[in-house]
């Protein structure tokens, strides 16, 4: 099971690669616009606390928008 969340504002990126193309402003971290979800966010903390895993914190790349209960 798995679900993504504002896939604009937490885009997936690999290597040089953007999806949404568009959305790369979205890469800087210290932003903190509507809809972009950060480490320390609420968010993240109740997928954690039924342990789901954030895209975002995978290493080969990143998948800001998704999470998962298996961590893919």
């Amino acid at each position: 099971m798995a679900i993504d969340i504002n896939t604009f504002q937490n885009p997936y990126v690999k290597g040089g690669r953007v999806i949404p193309e568009l959305a790369r402003w979205y890469l800087n971290g210290s932003r903190k616009a509507p809809g972009m979800i950060h480490a320390d966010d609420v968010v993240v903390r109740a997928f954690a606390d039924i342990g789901w895993e954030r895209g975002g914190d995978w290493n080969s790349l990143k998948d800001y928008q998704h999470f998962s209960e298996n961590g893919t």
